[in-house]
């Protein structure tokens, strides 16, 4: 996996996107609001800018870690992802449509996952993903696989919708 998308710009989804990039991977960072995307991809280039000045890393990861962010105003631009974190605002029916949708746009290999608090919500997002895909709900504390996906996620709990 070398293309990282998130899906939610705000404060979650822009950390996230922060923390793909400088851990060296092209990270797509998408919002349908034009300016929650702008502010978002405005947060990943200020963090990167204080994470520089804290001594963290060095003008050239810095800027090459900026590099490797895009933000992308449409969902489909997700398409090359191998894998999607999802960090949409709280709400299960949002997140029902969002894992469709994405289950549509990327590829059969691409895992989704959720950055959702609410294990409800990511079951019953569940429901409207393809058959055989997987699902990672980021938790604080919890730790188990499925399908061998969470290697190197800490804190991951894994689930997949196969029948």
């Amino acid at each position: 996996m070398n293309v990282l998308g998130v899906v939610g710009a705000g404060t979650m989804g822009a950390g996230i996107a922060q923390l793909g990039c400088v851990a060296g991977y092209r990270t797509l960072l998408h919002d349908p609001v034009p300016d929650a995307l702008a502010r978002g991809g405005d947060s990943v280039r200020s963090g990167l800018e204080k994470g520089l000045a804290r001594g963290r890393y060095g003008a050239e990861e810095a800027a090459a870690a900026a590099g490797r962010l895009r933000e992308c105003p449409a969902l489909e631009d997700l398409a090359p992802c191998g894998l999607v974190i999802e960090a949409a605002p709280e709400r299960a029916e949002l997140k029902r449509e969002l894992f469709a949708r994405l289950s549509q746009v990327c590829g059969e290999d691409t895992i989704l996952a959720s950055n959702t608090s609410e294990s409800r919500a990511n079951s019953s997002s569940l429901s409207s993903m393809r058959s055989g895909a997987a699902s990672i709900t980021m938790s604080q504390g919890a730790r188990s696989s499925s399908a061998g996906h969470s290697r190197n996620l800490p804190a991951a709990a894994v689930a997949s919708s196969a029948p």
